[in-house]
């Protein structure tokens, strides 16, 4: 039982000293690398955010392959769009970049009659655009 006390009291002591040294890493990291630590989150940031821009340009380019007058690819076009939307207002940062787009491709939704081909290519040109901007804030965040 003695040994037993023992090897369980160092054990509690080891993993005390190794928190330790795990909590001075990270007061160390904290204080003395802040920077790099910042600008390795800001980059997994504006990378995850390059991936929903790049997921909405695809579906920018699957809208561009139907033809809003062709009743049979109504319904694809509709769920297309519904999706740019739920995904653009899921994002605080696309929401935010395309609000009013988004209010009128939100109108369009609500009357899927109204969907026509020359509105559907003014929207996807307008959405193409708003993303050209948010890549363009992206890659130049202070506004040089």
């Amino acid at each position: 039982m003695d040994s037993q006390h023992w090897a369980v009291t160092a054990i509690s002591v080891a993993a005390d000293l190794f928190t330790v040294a795990a909590s001075a890493i990270a007061i160390y990291l904290f204080f003395f690398k802040r920077e790099e630590i910042n600008a390795a989150f800001q980059a997994l940031i504006g990378y995850t955010f390059r991936l929903s821009l790049r997921d909405l340009e695809r579906r920018l380019d699957d809208l561009n392959r139907l033809n809003a007058d062709v009743p049979s690819q109504k319904a694809e076009i509709i769920n297309l769009l519904a999706e740019i939307l739920g995904q653009a207002r899921g994002n605080p940062r696309l929401g935010t970049a395309m609000d009013v787009t988004l209010q009128g491709l939100e109108t369009l939704l609500k009357n899927p009659n109204a969907i026509t081909q020359p509105r559907m290519r003014g929207m996807v040109s307008e959405l193409r655009g708003r993303i050209q901007v948010a890549e363009l804030r992206l890659s130049n965040p202070r506004g040089d």
